[in-house]
C-alpha cells in the first residue's frame, strides 16, 4: 500500500480523527447508525433463545451463541463449571497496566406464555405506543423517531438488552481495530435469576482470573426519569416461605363450616400483623441501623423522585410510607408477598376449606442490614403471633398438639452493596457518557430497588462497582410483556462505546 493510500484511507476512517483528535458524539452516532439494522438483526437472534434458569437446553444455546459472538471478534472465552454452574468467561487483554471486570447478566426469569400479547415470548416483535397502546409493527427505521418504538420479548430489558448494548459497541471496537485504554474481562452469570447461590465461592477460588480494579454492571433499570442513569449500589434480597396447616385433608365447607378454621384466614391474620395500614413494616428491629446524614437527606431532595409522582405511571394511590422520595424508600430494607397459594380459583373454583396455606416473600436487604439477622427477627415475630414454627411439615401429633402450626423456611441470597458517590469510578463512567450521548444530564444513583451479585467481587476483589443503567423504567420485567425501548437500547450501544473509548483514570 502506497503512502498516498495509507493517507487516503486515515483520513476516510472516522476512528483515525477519534484517536488523532478525540472521540465525540457524532463519530460514535455515525458508526453506530450504520450498523443499526445488524445489531437488532443480531439481538432478534439472540432474543430468540431462551434462557430460563432452569432451562438447561437453552442455557447451551445461549452459551454457542455467545462463543461464536467473540469467537468472531477474536477475544478468547471459556466456559468455567463451579458447583453445577457454568459461568461465561472472556478477556481482552491488549497489555494494559489497569483491568476493568464487566458484569452480564445472561438467565431470565420464567415466562407464562398465554400472558404475553404476541406468539412467544421467545419470538422478540417491534410495537409501537400510542396513546399508552401498544401495537405491533413489522419494522423501524434507524431516521425515524426511536422513542415510541419498543422491542417486546423476555429478557430484553432484563438482561439482554444491556449485555447485547455492550457487546455490539465491543464489536464495533474490534471491527475498527480499536484498542481500549484498559484490558477488559467479562463474566456472564447463569443463574443470577436463581440467586446466584455458587458466585462467592465462585470468586474465591478464581482469585487471578477476575482480577481487575474496577468492575461495570451491565444490568438494571433507569430511574424513574429515563434519564441516562450510573447506580452506585444494590440490595441484597432473602426469602422465606410460610404454610400454615389446617385439617390433614381439604374438607366441604358446608359440612365444616363453622367447625374447622381456614387456615387461609389464620395466614391473612399473620400476614396482616406484619405491616400498618401505612406499609411500614411493624417486626421489631426491621429498620434498626438506617439513617441519614444531612448531605444525604439533601441528595434524596435534589432527584426531584417525591413517590406520589408515580402515580400516573402506575395508576394506584397505595403508596407506602416509609419515605417521602423513591430513593430514599430504596435504602430500606422490604418486606413483600411475591406469592400466595391455597385452595382452587377461577374455573376450578370449588367450595371446600383448604387443608394449608403457603406464602412466599422476599426481603431486599440493605447495607446496614443482615439478611440472616432478618430473618430470626420475622421467626421470632411469628412466634409471638402464637405460632408453633417449624421447618418441616407437622407430624399427626403435632397436628393434635398445636392449634397454629407454621412451617417455615428460608435463605439468603445476594448481598447488598454501595460505592461512594464520590468515588472517582462513577466520574470515570459519566466522562464516557457525555462523550456517548452529548449531554451532560445524567443522572446518579446511589442505590437501585433490586439486587445484583456483585458484593463477592466488591469484597473479595477490594474494587468499586457502578452499574451502567440503560432500560426504560416501565419495561415490565419479570412479568408479562416484558420489553426495552429502542432508544434506550441505542443508546445503550453508544454509552458503551463512549465508555470503552474513554482514557483511563
Amino acid at each position: 500500500m502506497t503512502k498516498k493510500i495509507i493517507l487516503i484511507f486515515l483520513l476516510t476512517n472516522p476512528f483515525f480523527y477519534s484517536f488523532s483528535q478525540k472521540i465525540n458524539t457524532k463519530i460514535i452516532d455515525k458508526e453506530v447508525s450504520a450498523r443499526f439494522p445488524l445489531i437488532i438483526e443480531n439481538f432478534f437472534n439472540y432474543l430468540s433463545l431462551p434462557n430460563v434458569t432452569k432451562n438447561k437446553e437453552g442455557l447451551e444455546k445461549n452459551k454457542k451463541f455467545l462463543e461464536y459472538f467473540f469467537y468472531k471478534i477474536n477475544i478468547p472465552t471459556l466456559i468455567i463449571n463451579h458447583q453445577n454452574t457454568p459461568y461465561f468467561y472472556a478477556n481482552w487483554d491488549v497489555g494494559a497496566s489497569n483491568t476493568i471486570l464487566f458484569y452480564l447478566q445472561l438467565d431470565g426469569q420464567p415466562v407464562d406464555s398465554d400472558k404475553w400479547n404476541q406468539e412467544s415470548p421467545f419470538k422478540p416483535v417491534f410495537k409501537k405506543k400510542s396513546n399508552n397502546i401498544f401495537s405491533i409493527v413489522d419494522k423501524i427505521n434507524f431516521e425515524e423517531s426511536l422513542g415510541d418504538k419498543y422491542i417486546f420479548a423476555r429478557s430484553a430489558s432484563d438482561s439482554k438488552g444491556p449485555a447485547f448494548s455492550f457487546l455490539s459497541a465491543l464489536k464495533i471496537m474490534k471491527e475498527n481495530k480499536l484498542t481500549p485504554d484498559f484490558n477488559i474481562k467479562i463474566i456472564g452469570d447463569f443463574e443470577e435469576e436463581n440467586g446466584s447461590p455458587s458466585m462467592e465461592s465462585f470468586v474465591t477460588n478464581n482469585i487471578n482470573l477476575l482480577s481487575a480494579d474496577r468492575i461495570l454492571v451491565m444490568d438494571g433499570t433507569r430511574h424513574v426519569s429515563n434519564k441516562p442513569t450510573i447506580t452506585y449500589g444494590a440490595r441484597g434480597i432473602a426469602y422465606f416461605s410460610l404454610k400454615v396447616y389446617g385439617a390433614n385433608k381439604n374438607l366441604h365447607s358446608g359440612q365444616y363450616g363453622n367447625v374447622i378454621q381456614n387456615p387461609v384466614f389464620v395466614l391473612s391474620k399473620l400476614i396482616g400483623s406484619m405491616k400498618n395500614d401505612d406499609g411500614i413494616v411493624l417486626i421489631q428491629g426491621f429498620y434498626d441501623g438506617i439513617s441519614f446524614t444531612k448531605e444525604e437527606e439533601t441528595y434524596f431532595e435534589s432527584l426531584n423522585d417525591r413517590i406520589e409522582t408515580l402515580t400516573s405511571v402506575v395508576e394506584t394511590i397505595n403508596f407506602s410510607k416509609v419515605a417521602e422520595t423513591i430513593q430514599k424508600a430504596l435504602h430500606y430494607p422490604t418486606l413483600n408477598i411475591r406469592g400466595l397459594k391455597s385452595g382452587w380459583t377461577g374455573e376450578q373454583i370449588r367450595t371446600i376449606i383448604p387443608n394449608e396455606a403457603l406464602a412466599e416473600f422476599d426481603v431486599r436487604l440493605s447495607p446496614e442490614t443482615d439478611g440472616y439477622e432478618h430473618l430470626e427477627k420475622i421467626k421470632l415475630h411469628i412466634e409471638k403471633q402464637g405460632f408453633y414454627v417449624i421447618d418441616r411439615p407437622p407430624s399427626k401429633e403435632e397436628r393434635i398438639k398445636y392449634r397454629k402450626i407454621i412451617e417455615m423456611n428460608s435463605s439468603v441470597g445476594k448481598k447488598p452493596y454501595r460505592t461512594s458517590l464520590d468515588d472517582p469510578l462513577g466520574d470515570w463512567v459519566e466522562k464516557g457518557m457525555v462523550k456517548a450521548l452529548g449531554h451532560n444530564d445524567i443522572l446518579k444513583q446511589s442505590t437501585t430497588g433490586g439486587s445484583q451479585p456483585v458484593a463477592s467481587f466488591i469484597n473479595l476483589l477490594n474494587i468499586p462497582a457502578v452499574s451502567i443503567r440503560i432500560p426504560n423504567p416501565d419495561n415490565y420485567i419479570h412479568g408479562p410483556n416484558e420489553n426495552i425501548n429502542v432508544q434506550n437500547f441505542i443508546e445503550g450501544v453508544k454509552i458503551s462505546l463512549g465508555i470503552l473509548t474513554e482514557p483511563y483514570e
